[in-house]
């Protein structure tokens, strides 16, 4: 399914978003419709929760992660965004967190971005090389 799936490039030309928020988070949607308001004509998002102890999934235990992405998906979504609510918990290369973004993809067929992904490719995009 990998070569069928669009990558990922820019959210610009995206209309229909979807976004995995643990369930805990609450200040994520309001925050992100205030900072989105500007660009609500072009592009709608939509929200999925994961239960309590599920927002870390490893590539053991993605069952919650991919049904909230299949619901996105469901809804028509363009691409899943899933946001990782903890930088400490990040593994430190990133090649776990990739593989599981991976995975997700390939059984729900949208691409799918963590958010300390998209934080490291800016990082990368500006050449900063250490923190």
């Amino acid at each position: 399914m990998k070569s069928r799936l669009k990558k990922l490039v820019s959210l610009q030309d995206l209309r229909r978003v979807g976004v995995v928020l643990p369930a805990h988070e609450i200040s994520l949607e309001p925050m992100l419709g205030l900072m989105l308001h500007q660009i609500s004509d072009r592009m709608s998002v939509h929200y999925a929760r994961l239960p309590h102890g599920a927002e870390r999934p490893s590539l053991s235990s993605l069952s919650d992660l991919i049904i909230a992405a299949t619901s996105l998906r469901a809804a028509g979504v363009e691409a899943v965004l899933w946001y990782w609510p903890s930088a400490g918990a990040v593994p430190s290369d990133l090649a776990e967190l990739r593989s599981i973004c991976e995975h997700v993809s390939d059984q729900v067929g949208v691409p799918v971005l963590a958010s300390p992904l998209a934080l490291a490719e800016v990082l990368e995009h500006l050449y900063v090389r250490n923190i």
